[in-house]
């Protein structure tokens, strides 16, 4: 700086530097001495960096050496290393000098030149530049050394949300698969006859009520449970599978009703069966288990079938009932007295349990009444009398004028009733124990009567549009929760072991004396499934002797078993025939079945079932 402020006089600028910094001469003249042989327009053109060789003069000892390869002594002498750091020192404190623009000595007075970077005249600080350049040169030095460097993406990539899973229900669902795969389903998930089994089928079919295809599919397992072929825990894997086709989630499906079934205990189990075992095993093992809390259990709701949808439905399948009496008007019924006591004492059940009656319309309403009270039943005060006579049989179409002579009741409402009657005690497991009240003559002309009652409500659904027929199915499901056997066989597409088509069928029972037409039947035929409820009830007192003479050989636990879990005589009795059924290796035949009632010496029926079935004596 000394020598651009006196370029002309290099020797009296430097003294003026020498005079001016005396602790300086030591380092000038620790260097090679040599004169100053630069002119002033030499001394112009040099350019100082620090650090650097300056341009526009020799470096002989320094190029020298670099270019023969030999070792440079870059060791200062100690008196330059100082000058060195008094001059950072003082840069620290100040760019500019003492600040007042004046020559202090220092060399620190800035000069306004170009800097070499942005082409500005401003006051350059480093390597030529302005502090605004050096700065920003610096912070972005700085920054790739401590950030790591951005992500270009060169295309958009889709980013999709996670979606929801319900964990819990996958862990229920599993545990299900797990309890029947290990046999140990029966303890928590019943067979059918434990269950109201039109709650249960509002329950199971809500999700696909209206979509006929999945509903047909459901039946099939619907019969199967029905006949204790399954048990209610692989029903429901069944309906979760059958809502996965509709975009519903087959864990959610089955912990729905899973979780249903073990909060309103109460409403899907029959009141026999609730009573006797008070402990609600299914809410414990859940809760036990982690698969529920009290409180999921405690507010989850289900919705029965609205009170007057049930009216509607009830309606209907009385219609149907009524449509069936005018094609059995000249068919025979049993007649006798305590044969209508009975059948009082039946329909008063089934109102009780469904609402079993005939309709009335009043101002606009519809009401169900129930039949078996008051003036609407088979025995009135005004037709004691003629009842009393004892008849043993007449036409269905007698009976109408015969029973509702004197009463409100009308000879249509007699005869869609005791219809109804016929079809529903031979339909519905629970009301077979109606049969063991009758008389062994009673019996075998009720029995006839239903079988053709069964039939020609079958003819009648089928020559009818699908539309009337499904609503029948569906109806007849949502009330009793049951069907025909010979509905339940189409349902299920099993085929009728009867070579015999039902036109011809039904022209034998017309023209051929009872148990003696041609049936098609061997002793080696399958079982029918209406041998089970036609004469079950019939075995009584004596299942358990009957069970131990089966090819089976039922052990007395399996026995102990159905006579703790079930009831009624007469449930006892069906719950260890299709037990039999199902543990069997192959088909039950009528040999098997009557050879079993020879051992117990019940031939009584025995000959019935020969004679029915036109089969040899065994």
């Amino acid at each position: 700086m000394a020598l651009l402020r006196n370029p002309d006089n290099p020797e009296a600028a430097f003294d003026h530097y020498q005079s001016n910094n005396p602790e300086q001469t030591e380092d000038y003249r620790g260097y090679t001495e040599q004169e100053f042989i630069l002119s002033p327009k030499q001394l112009r053109s040099v350019s100082v960096f620090p650090g650097s060789c300056p341009t526009g003069i020799s470096c002989p000892k320094g190029t020298e050496a670099t270019a023969k390869g030999t070792r440079v002594d870059l060791k200062d002498p100690p008196s330059y290393r100082q000058s060195q750091k008094d001059y950072s020192h003082q840069n620290r404190r100040t760019f500019g000098g003492s600040g007042n623009g004046e020559d202090d000595g220092s060399g620190g007075a800035p000069n306004n030149v170009y800097c070499q970077h942005c082409q500005k005249q401003k006051p350059v600080v480093f390597n030529n530049m302005c502090f605004d350049c050096a700065n920003d040169g610096m912070v972005a030095f700085e920054r790739d050394l401590s950030e790591p460097p951005p992500i270009v993406r060169t295309k958009e990539v889709p980013v999709a949300m996670a979606e929801w899973v319900d964990t819990s229900a996958i862990r229920l669902s599993r545990w299900l698969v797990d309890l029947i795969y290990e046999e140990r389903e029966l303890s928590l998930f019943h067979r059918s006859t434990f269950y109201k089994k039109y709650e249960l089928y509002n329950l199971l079919t809500e999700s696909f009520l209206q979509h006929k295809e999945t509903l047909d599919k459901f039946h099939k397992y619907w019969i199967k449970f029905s006949r204790g072929s399954i048990s209610a825990g692989n029903l429901i894997l069944q309906v979760g599978a059958l809502a996965k086709n509709h975009g519903i989630d087959r864990h959610v499906e089955v912990a729905r009703i899973v979780k249903t079934l073990a909060r309103h205990r109460k409403i899907f189990e029959t009141q026999a069966y609730f009573d006797q075992f008070t402990e609600n095993k299914l809410a414990n093992e859940l809760i036990g288990n982690n698969l529920a809390t009290h409180n999921e259990l405690y507010n989850l709701v289900y919705s029965q079938v609205d009170g007057q949808k049930k009216k509607e439905l009830m309606d209907f399948i009385y219609q149907i009932f009524k449509q069936t009496s005018d094609l059995l008007a000249e068919k025979t019924v049993p007649s006798k007295y305590d044969t209508f006591r009975y059948l009082g004492e039946l329909s008063r059940e089934l109102f009780r349990d469904y609402r079993f009656g005939f309709p009335n319309y009043r101002d606009g309403q519809l009401d169900i009444i129930p039949w078996g009270f008051g003036q609407h039943t088979f025995i009135t005060q005004s037709n004691r009398h003629k009842l009393e006579r004892n008849l043993q049989s007449q036409t269905l179409y007698g009976l109408g004028f015969y029973v509702s002579d004197n009463n409100p009741s009308t000879p249509e409402e007699v005869k869609a009733i005791f219809t109804g009657l016929a079809i529903l005690s031979t339909s519905l497991m629970e009301s077979g124990k109606f049969m063991h009240k009758l008389s062994q003559d009673q019996r075998e002309l009720f029995i006839d009567f239903a079988k053709i009652a069964r039939k020609e409500l079958t003819n009648l659904l089928n020559s009818t549009s699908s539309e009337q027929k499904n609503a029948f199915l569906s109806s007849m499901f949502f009330v009793f929760g049951e069907v025909t056997r010979e509905l339940a066989d189409e349902l299920a597409q099993e085929q009728s072991s009867t070579p015999v088509s039902e036109a011809q069928a039904a022209l034998r029972t017309a023209a051929e004396p009872r148990h003696e037409q041609t049936t098609g039947y061997t002793l080696d035929s399958p079982l029918p499934e209406e041998i089970f409820t036609d004469y079950g009830y019939e075995i009584g007192t004596k299942w358990k002797m009957f069970a131990r003479r089966t090819e089976a050989g039922f052990r007395e636990p399996q026995l102990e078993a159905i006579d703790h879990d079930n009831r009624q005589l007469f449930e006892k009795v069906m719950a260890m025939l299709h037990q039999w059924k199902r543990g069997s290796r192959r088909p039950i035949t009528f040999r098997d079945f009557l050879s079993t009632l020879k051992k117990i010496d019940r031939n009584d029926i025995r000959s019935s079932i020969e004679k029915r079935y036109n089969l040899p004596q065994l």
